[in-house]
């Protein structure tokens, strides 16, 4: 899924990565994230539809796919808007491989 951060990839601290999803005040956002992580999303590309639409949030000319989701600017604004958090660049850092934090 993220081709261009294969040696971000290698430098994650798996154990501090899973103490911050043990972390979490609910149960069901690790489900969540974890889910994420093994391309868990219902996507039409993932489900081989024979009909695949493009992005659910509007992107003209992307895949309806976990590769465009995670760095899809029309998911990604809003979320981080609404929840008055920095921009985080990288994919990697928003799904908690890197730096990991309850937030």
């Amino acid at each position: 899924l993220l081709p261009n951060f294969e040696l971000q990839l290698r430098a994650i601290n798996v154990d501090s990565v899973i103490l911050a999803l043990r972390d979490l005040r609910k149960s069901h956002v690790a489900l969540c994230v974890f889910k994420t992580w093994c391309n868990g999303w219902v996507t039409s590309e993932r489900m081989h539809h024979d009909v695949r639409p493009t992005c659910i949030f509007g992107c003209e000319g992307q895949k309806d796919n976990l590769k465009h989701y995670l760095e899809c600017p029309s998911l990604w604004n809003p979320i981080f808007a609404n929840l008055s958090l920095p921009w985080i660049e990288s994919p990697l850092a928003r799904l908690a491989f890197l730096s990991p934090t309850r937030d």
